[in-house]
């Protein structure tokens, strides 16, 4: 059954209900957790080759070998954690509802999800040099009610969410009046 629905399609989606945003991080983050571990990468590398010497005149030449493969390990294991909730979160933003589904760790998996017409404010926050430039940051849904409050993580164009999220409860408004 799932061949036949279009790419702007999910699982529980209702009839009457349209897609209007499906959103990811921000393809930076993932670059930038890879930066930093390439970084690490390249310190150890240096101070491994700067003290060579001593490492090999004192006989911890293996020792040194094994940390150096378990970092490895560790960094791989790290990248591909990060690579998991990159793929795995995402939100979801319909003419009906607003849908948060978030990975948390390997085998946890939550999603929460609010009416649109509950919205009450909707929030956008870019911190730093590098969300400002390359456009993404934080859109906080405050909804009315027991539901609690959604915020989309570091999404590409926080306002052009805000506006839709904002606009769909507009036209659900309209309808329903």
């Amino acid at each position: 059954m799932s061949l036949f629905k279009s790419r702007n399609s999910f699982e529980g989606q209702r009839s009457e209900e349209h897609v209007l945003l499906l959103l990811r991080r921000h393809w930076w983050v993932f670059v930038g957790i890879g930066l930093q571990l390439l970084f690490f990468v390249i310190v150890v590398a240096a101070v491994i080759i700067f003290f060579y010497p001593d490492i090999v005149a004192s006989g911890l030449a293996r020792v040194v070998g094994l940390g150096i493969l378990l970092l490895v390990i560790a960094g791989w294991h790290l990248l591909f954690y990060q690579l998991t909730l990159y793929a795995l979160d995402y939100w979801i933003v319909t003419n009906h509802r607003v849908l948060d589904s978030q990975q948390q760790g390997f085998f946890a998996h939550t999603v929460v999800e609010a009416p649109v017409e509950r919205v009450e404010d909707v929030t956008t926050t870019l911190n730093g040099l590098i969300p400002t430039f390359f456009n993404f940051g934080d859109v906080a849904v405050e909804t009315a009610g027991a539901h609690e409050k959604i915020t989309f993580k570091q999404v590409p164009d926080p306002e052009l969410v805000r506006a839709t999220i904002l606009d769909a409860r507009e036209a659900l408004q309209k309808r329903n009046d």
